[in-house]
């Protein structure tokens, strides 16, 4: 899946002009920890990566968070369990990502990754109960909801992605749900959800600011 620039007189602020550093910085990461972990065969340097060592229905739930080890919230995005769940999520990255953080601006890209991550990982683990998942489906997840709903709200906005690619993206993340596949599908419904509403929120304040000014009305 990718995405497309708009011809200039259909595209609208803001406009493509940051470098995707910290895209790439994640992607960097995410392979580093492959290999440390050796696509999660190495228990020992996988578990503390893990949100929490307990599971989430017991009174032990997220006790490293709260004793100070709060990058647990974070780290189960870095995880992945195979070659393909490496390769198939970095390549989302690379399409997704990077035009999403050119567009936006680094502060951007961070913040939103880091709220989506945060909100999917919580969630998956609070719902499944287990501490055992990882991988950044959920943010990607959350970078597709973020432009398909952008584009779809403001016309004029600079990235859309292509039209086969929603419906493929759509349907996998029905698939997910069939249970043919061990997946985090609560994370990637919290990551969509997240970016749905906050591209609808983009695009909807967006075409506000475009409207234009009325003139003022001459006195009587």
């Amino acid at each position: 899946m990718s995405s497309d620039r708009l011809p200039p007189d259909e595209t609208a602020r803001p406009r493509i002009g940051h470098r995707a550093d910290v895209n790439s910085t994640f992607i960097a990461g995410c392979v580093l920890v492959a290999l440390l972990t050796s696509l999660g065969e190495n228990h020992a340097r996988l578990l503390p990566l893990f949100i929490s060592d307990w599971p989430a229905n017991g009174p032990e739930a997220l006790t490293e968070v709260r004793h100070g080890e709060v990058w647990r919230l974070f780290t189960p995005a870095f995880l992945h369990f195979g070659v393909y769940h490496l390769i198939l999520n970095m390549m989302a990255m690379v399409n997704l990502g990077g035009p999403l953080e050119r567009v936006e601006g680094p502060r951007f890209y961070l913040g939103f990754t880091a709220l989506v991550a945060l909100c999917s990982n919580v969630a998956q683990y609070f719902y499944t109960g287990s501490p055992a998942f990882g991988g950044m489906s959920g943010v990607i997840f959350g970078f597709f909801g973020y432009l398909w709903l952008r584009a779809w709200v403001d016309r004029r906005y600079v990235l859309r992605l292509q039209r086969q690619g929603i419906i493929t993206t759509l349907i996998w993340f029905a698939f997910c749900f069939t249970g043919f596949l061990p997946i985090a599908n609560t994370a990637h419904a919290v990551g969509l959800g997240i970016g749905a509403a906050w591209g609808i929120l983009s695009g909807l304040a967006a075409r506000r600011q475009a409207l234009p000014v009325p003139a003022p009305m001459a006195g009587s």
